[in-house]
């Protein structure tokens, strides 16, 4: 069920990753490891300009920190907006697969970056 106006979307909401990058053939094994290559400042996707087919990945890996573990990557969505909302405005996303780390979400206002 969605509310009210609908500002943008990244992806199809469909239970499948097969419109992002490498999201047709995920099955292949080690896939995950050519994210610190194709995306060596993770993901900051605009909203408009972006093309999810090669600017979001299928998978949010974590990233080797060279210690011989691993640190959490950053992806960032940045839009435009005409003018700032009055009310409630709902984030809606959806996870799958999550592992046992810390994940997180925080939103940033126009004045943080």
């Amino acid at each position: 069920m969605r509310y009210g106006r609908q500002l943008w979307e990244i992806g199809i909401p469909n239970r499948s990753a097969e419109e992002f990058r490498h999201g047709d053939h995920y099955w292949q094994w080690g896939l995950y490891n050519l994210y610190p290559q194709e995306f060596p400042n993770d993901i900051d996707f605009v909203v408009g300009k972006s093309d999810m087919r090669r600017d979001w990945n299928y998978v949010q890996p974590p990233r080797p920190d060279g210690k011989g573990g691993w640190k959490n990557t950053t992806w960032r969505i940045r839009f435009k907006m005409d003018q700032r909302p009055q009310g409630t405005a709902t984030l809606r996303l959806a996870i799958c697969g999550r592992p046992r780390r810390p994940g997180g979400c925080r939103p940033q206002r126009p004045a943080d970056r």
